[in-house]
């Protein structure tokens, strides 16, 4: 029997409506200033993983995400570190330029991370496809750069992640990254296939 997938109830206005209380409202500026200030030097150090994601195809893939739309469907990608989510430029007026804001939390530290999809042309990779990206500033400055760029295999697909993290973000930082990015890619088979294929249904 196949289990249902179920996409967490959330209340309109996302992080207006989420409380995370003082002490994360403080870990989320501190976390925020450390990221901008430690990218203002131009230097970086690249955290990379290998995932092998059984049973999700590269259109899955590339389909979600545009189509992540909601908190509680972004939860679905990490219940545990996503907390919410918004679009700020809708990816209906294209893939390249939309910009979400998602609040997640890496190293246990919740950041509210203003996301742009970007070119990728610009970008050279090993894979078919790819998904090339950038975090911004309050002030629309880069201040790190990821991607994700991956292909069809025997058992569903391949992919490399590979953050290019300001050198002088402090180490458990890049650490939970890498462990973040590993479970994310790990949650994709319990959902996306489902959720994929009940879309192409309906629409």
């Amino acid at each position: 029997m196949s289990r249902s997938v179920r996409e967490p109830l959330h209340n309109p206005g996302v992080i207006g409506d989420w409380d995370m209380g003082f002490i994360s409202r403080i870990q989320q500026s501190v976390a925020k200033k450390i990221l901008v200030r430690a990218a203002r030097s131009g230097e970086t150090v690249p955290v990379v993983n290998d995932h092998e994601i059984h049973g999700v195809s590269p259109e899955m893939i590339a389909w979600w995400w545009d189509h992540i739309e909601s908190t509680g469907r972004y939860k679905l990608w990490h219940p545990g570190d996503h907390i919410a989510f918004e679009w700020i430029t809708p990816p209906d007026r294209g893939h390249v330029g939309a910009i979400q804001l998602a609040t997640e939390k890496i190293a246990g530290i919740p950041m509210a991370l203003k996301i742009r999809w970007e070119d990728p042309k610009t970008v050279k990779t090993e894979f078919e496809n790819i998904l090339a990206a950038s975090i911004l500033s309050d002030d629309g400055d880069v201040v790190l750069r990821f991607m994700h760029e991956y292909e069809a295999a025997p058992y569903g697909t391949k992919m490399r992640s590979t953050f290019h993290v300001p050198k002088k973000v402090p180490w458990f930082v890049k650490k939970g990254l890498k462990k973040h990015n590993i479970e994310e890619m790990a949650y994709f088979p319990t959902f996306l296939p489902e959720l994929y294929k009940r879309q192409l249904t309906e629409n």
